[in-house]
């Protein structure tokens, strides 16, 4: 081979090799960058995560205080200005023949409802006694209070057992279930709600509420985010992913509504 023709050859295999050592170096780059991008958006994301859950967290706080606030002030006034009110009628000898006996006595009875029905607001409200009567008492009494009034029909089925799952999670769990159970009589228009409590493995609380209302399209209310239905959704599910529940939502339209959260027991 002449000289020319091997210098050519010589020529082009080094700058071949040179070609694919720059492009490997071309791919490096791109590869890195493009992990490093990866890395600082899931590290964003994290961040992003751990910010919107102590927002969260601050949000439930406050509104936490604020029933407290409100259930002492209901239960320090008005619930004893009604105490007083009651022993003052109380005192009150009543003849049957005067006029207005039988509305006189229906006062009674009505006034007797509302200071009954302060107390199941006042108990509701605070969290104080959620936290130390424990979940399952404070969701059965829930349940007693519902039935009692007549709005809807509701039966509970709880399994025997122990169900600590720690006061600010019980006070989480709590808060969710009224909610859901204003969503039953509100939205999906339910005559009939069923509650169960179960430990199906010894280990996990689960909680389900199944209605019999209107039901919904699941992933259209959550496509649409902005909707108050899609806000109340997503906020559920947040405030599940709190406390390391996991909050499930299963609704057809004419269906009813079936809703689940299970959380590990606290040892």
């Amino acid at each position: 081979m002449s000289d020319p023709v091997q210098q050519a050859y010589y020529v082009t295999i080094v700058g071949l090799g040179l070609g694919i050592v720059l492009l490997s170096f071309i791919v490096a780059i791109v590869f890195l960058y493009q992990r490093r991008q990866f890395q600082h958006q899931a590290e964003l994301n994290r961040m992003k995560d751990i910010y919107d859950q102590q927002i969260m967290k601050a949000q439930l706080e406050m509104q936490e205080e604020t029933f407290k606030n409100i259930a002492q002030d209901l239960h320090d006034n008005i619930g004893q200005m009604l105490s007083m009110v009651k022993l003052t009628l109380a005192a009150v000898t009543v003849d049957q023949n005067i006029p207005h006996h039988d509305k006189l006595m229906n006062s009674r009875e009505v006034l007797n409802k509302a200071i009954m029905d302060l107390s199941h607001l006042t108990k509701s409200l605070h969290s104080d006694r959620i936290a130390h009567v424990g979940i399952v008492e404070a969701i059965q009494y829930e349940v007693d209070s519902i039935r009692k009034s007549g709005l809807v029909g509701i039966e509970s089925s709880i399994e025997k057992g122990s169900y600590y799952i720690g006061e600010q999670n019980s006070v989480v769990i709590f808060r969710m279930f009224q909610e859901m159970i204003n969503n039953a009589l509100k939205h999906a228009k339910a005559t009939q709600i069923n509650v169960s409590i179960n430990n199906p493995d010894g280990n996990t609380f689960v909680l389900s509420i199944n209605d019999n209302g209107i039901g919904f399209n699941v992933q259209e209310i959550r496509s649409r985010g902005n909707s108050s239905t899609g806000v109340g959704l997503r906020s559920m599910t947040n405030r599940a992913a709190l406390i390391g529940a996991k909050f499930d939502l299963q609704s057809k339209p004419g269906s009813g509504t079936k809703v689940t959260i299970t959380l590990p027991l606290s040892r």
